[in-house]
């Protein structure tokens, strides 16, 4: 749930009980003490709690509450702050069972793992990636002033059913540099929503709705990932490679390995050398790879298109650099990437693999 206030601030409550958030539709004007939800624990969550951000009109995260320990900003944004630790009993209640298991990722999503794009916007698309943390799917393309704009999604908790609307938050990194992100504890904004429905293991609508504008697209799946319910032919032998990689030490950045039946494909996230957003689109790799093998492939970038105006990748995508990628082991893969922004050498450790696809070092 976003709220966009008067003054410009943006405050976001995550996490809500699935099924409890307001009907209200974006646009929709609230009051001070309208029902908004319930507090639950959705998404990438230990227990039930409200996740509350804040953020200026300038996208820039604050502290509302004014102390010692906040070195943001010195004013409160409370009504009426309270002391910082207030002791009491919240309720006292009793049962007469156990509750119920919060509901399990299913094997089955990984039917909808892959990348997709609208026909109609080329230049654009998605990666979705199921693992046993959640969904979670990347939106790369352009943001309204032209430039690169890679946005991620909260993580999508239990299946994802054909013909069902799904509505997740989708947030923004806003600080780095190609040498040195900003970690995504501190870089990740709110940017608006995405409401996905899939008509098939193949064919969906997406719609985007935040900062930079509003978009309904009809997508169609480019790629699956070798191993999904809805792909055909055996498993090629390094398909327990695919999901998604990061170099903890560059935390604020990552990739995106795609296994497919017709070859590999790395996508980089994160910033060049200007601070800018930046995404990057390997050529297709056709050899498999291999624990001890060093595989190069050419860097893509796009270069023109806004948000209400994609320019075909024919046209927009040109030559970046290099990335060599070498395989260490099922959990370990050295990526050095060397192009316009300068070069660099991740040490990556998975983040997810794709679930239902093993690994065998």
């Amino acid at each position: 749930m976003v709220i966009e206030h008067d003054d410009g601030t943006i405050t976001i409550y995550a996490h809500m009980k699935s099924g409890t958030v307001t009907p209200r539709k974006v646009g929709d004007r609230v009051e001070q003490g309208d029902y908004l939800g319930v507090v639950g624990s959705s998404g990438f969550s230990t227990g039930p709690h409200l996740h509350l951000g804040v953020q200026n009109r300038f996208n820039n995260l604050f502290d509302p509450y004014a102390g010692e320990c906040n070195a943001l900003n010195d004013e409160s944004y409370w009504n009426d702050q309270e002391p910082y630790l207030v002791k009491g009993i919240e309720s006292v209640d009793t049962h007469s069972a156990s509750p119920p298991a919060p509901p399990e990722v299913k094997a089955a999503n990984n039917a909808f793992t892959g990348l997709w794009y609208a026909p109609a916007l080329d230049g654009e698309g998605f990666n979705i990636v199921t693992s046993d943390g959640g969904t979670v799917v990347y939106f790369y393309g352009s943001d309204s002033r032209g430039n690169r704009i890679w946005l991620i999604s909260d993580p999508i908790a239990g299946e994802i059913r054909t013909g069902q609307a799904i509505n997740v938050l989708m947030f923004e990194s806003t600080g780095g540099d190609f040498s040195q992100p900003v970690p995504s504890a501190r870089g990740l904004a709110a940017w608006g929503t995405l409401s996905l429905r899939f008509t098939g293991c193949d064919s969906g609508q997406s719609v985007l709705n935040g900062v930079d504008g509003y978009k309904e697209s009809q997508i169609t799946k480019l790629a699956g990932v070798s191993g999904a319910s809805c792909v055909d032919g055996d498993l090629p032998p390094d398909s327990g490679l695919a999901g998604l990689w990061y170099d903890p030490s560059k935390d604020g950045e990552g990739y995106n390995l795609i296994v497919s039946p017709a070859g590999r494909s790395l996508y980089y996230y994160g910033f060049g050398d200007n601070g800018l957003r930046l995404w990057l689109i390997s050529a297709l790799i056709t050899e498999p790879l291999e624990a001890g093998k060093t595989v190069e492939a050419i860097l893509y970038r796009a270069t023109q298109g806004t948000f209400s105006n994609p320019v075909p990748s024919s046209q927009a995508l040109e030559v970046w650099g290099t990335a060599r990628i070498t395989v260490i082991d099922c959990s370990t893969v050295t990526i050095v990437m060397e192009g316009t922004d300068g070069g660099k050498t991740s040490s990556t450790v998975r983040l997810a693999g794709i679930i239902g696809v093993g690994c065998s070092n």
